[in-house]
């Protein structure tokens, strides 16, 4: 029987080390052969906006109530709004089911 929750992401940080981790957690029974990353990010620049670069990465497979680190950087990065799209696919012949999540900046 598969349970009802979703996959979600989950944010962590080493302070000391200055930098942030990533990961997507398969919390289901759901089998997730193959997992596609698209992400990017932005922010405001003296009231102009700023994009960055755009980023499609296959990330291999999702196995059930497992998880996968999905991005790791220094903790600078997280002055911009960075998000994420997931294709999660349980098939070669099935449609993607997509997941957005979106980091915001931090406070200062």
């Amino acid at each position: 029987m598969e349970k009802t929750e979703k996959p979600y992401l989950k944010y962590s940080e080493q302070a000391k080390a200055y930098k942030f981790q990533v990961h997507l957690v398969n919390p289901t029974t759901t089998n997730y052969s193959r997992v596609v990353k698209e992400t990017g990010g932005y922010t405001f620049f003296d009231d102009e906006l700023v994009n960055t670069s755009v980023f499609i990465k296959e990330m291999g497979s999702l196995p059930p109530n497992s998880t996968l680190l999905v991005d790791e950087s220094d903790l600078g990065e997280r002055d911009f709004t960075i998000w994420y799209n997931f294709d999660l696919y349980k098939g070669e012949d099935e449609k993607a089911e997509r997941i957005t999540y979106k980091l915001v900046p931090f406070k200062h």
